[in-house]
C-alpha cells in the first residue's frame, strides 16, 4: 500500500520565472487560462523528455482540462513573490509588472518554454482548453461526479507512451526526491 504523497515546495521563484517568460513571449500580457495550460504542458514535456519536471507541481483534471495546482495557487495568492512580479488585471489577463529575471530557469528550460510559446503563440485560453482535452491523462471530473481528479506523473508518462514500468520508475523517482526535500528543508 502507497503512503500519502511527500509535500510538494515549489521554488515560487521559478515558477514565476518561467511564468513571466510565457507572458513576455506573449507581448507583457496572457490570459491566465492560457498561462495555466503552457505552465502544465511545460511539466508535462520536460516529464516525458527529460524524466523530472520543472516546477515540481501536482497535477489535476478540472473540467477544463489539466492543471498544474500550485501554479493556480500562485495566480490567486497575495503577498508573495508571485504577485509582486505578476498582476491579475480585468478580463483574466495576467501581466508583468516587476523584473525577476531568470537565474532559476536552466538553458533547456528557457528554451523549451519558448518553443511552447512559439507553438501555442496565437492559441486563446478556450484553445488551449480544448488542445489539453485532447491530451490522454486528462479525465472528465464531471463524469465521476467530482469537481478535481489528480493526475499522476505515470499516468501523463504512459500517455505519452512511456511502459508503465519506465512511467512508475519516474514517478518513484521523483517521490524519493521530494521525500528528501522535505527531509531536509
Amino acid at each position: 500500500m502507497m503512503n500519502s504523497a511527500p509535500p510538494v515546495r515549489l521554488n515560487e521563484r521559478k515558477v514565476t520565472q518561467a511564468g513571466a517568460r510565457f507572458i513576455a513571449a506573449s507581448g507583457g500580457t496572457i490570459d491566465h487560462i492560457k498561462l495555466v495550460k503552457l505552465m502544465y504542458l511545460l511539466e508535462r514535456r520536460a516529464l516525458v523528455e527529460w524524466g523530472h519536471p520543472v516546477l515540481n507541481d501536482v497535477y489535476f483534471s478540472l473540467k477544463n482540462g489539466p492543471i498544474p495546482s500550485g501554479v493556480c495557487d500562485l495566480i490567486n495568492s497575495t503577498d508573495t513573490f508571485w504577485s509582486k512580479s505578476i498582476s491579475k488585471e480585468p478580463k483574466n489577463l495576467l501581466r508583468l509588472i516587476k523584473a525577476v529575471g531568470d537565474d532559476e530557469l536552466s538553458a533547456p528550460e528557457k528554451r523549451l518554454i519558448d518553443e511552447l510559446s512559439e507553438t501555442h503563440r496565437n492559441a486563446s485560453g478556450p484553445d488551449m482548453i480544448r488542445y489539453t482535452h485532447g491530451l490522454k491523462e486528462w479525465e472528465n471530473p464531471e463524469k465521476a461526479g467530482k469537481g478535481r481528479l489528480p493526475i499522476a506523473i505515470a499516468s501523463i508518462l504512459e500517455a505519452a507512451k512511456k511502459s508503465p514500468e519506465a512511467a512508475k520508475a519516474v514517478e518513484d523517482e521523483i517521490r524519493a526526491r521530494r521525500i528528501a526535500r522535505s527531509l531536509f528543508s
